[in-house]
């Protein structure tokens, strides 16, 4: 039998230099760790719409969701994850805390203070790269 692959995206929002983190609950996968926010695609879904979806879901806002920024796997039990971050913008100001129980704006210079879930840790030396990161 193969094993199960589930696609999710996550959004890479910067704005003035800094990461936008969600923390995730404490009783879900990966309790208490911080992640860039997005989700899983529901039925036929695009991943771009799914990824505006989540956002709005999650956070409240309304994003403008860019071009692909990477992709990420990893292995969870008998699951392959692959992880699809794309560039985003929020078109929107106020965050709602949803999903979450916090959320911060992370310079490049704080983020190894934030304990990242797994699969975003893997990207995080990618983004701190980005132009928006640099102040």
């Amino acid at each position: 039998m193969g094993r199960n692959v589930l696609v999710c995206t996550a959004a890479v929002i910067i704005r003035q230099g800094r990461l936008l983190l969600a923390q995730r609950k404490e009783a879900s996968q990966f309790g208490l760790k911080w992640e860039l926010p997005g989700g899983k695609p529901e039925g036929n879904e695009s991943l771009e719409d799914c990824l505006k979806r989540e956002l709005a879901e999650e956070l409240g806002v309304e994003a403008e969701v860019g071009e692909t920024f990477t992709v990420a796997t990893m292995n969870l039990n008998d699951t392959k994850l692959v992880m699809i971050f794309y560039l985003c913008k929020l078109l929107t100001n106020g965050i709602e805390l949803r999903e979450h129980v916090n959320y911060a704006w992370v310079s490049k210079e704080e983020l190894p203070k934030y304990g990242l879930a797994p699969i975003d840790s893997i990207v995080v030396e990618q983004i701190k790269q980005l132009p928006q990161m640099q102040t």
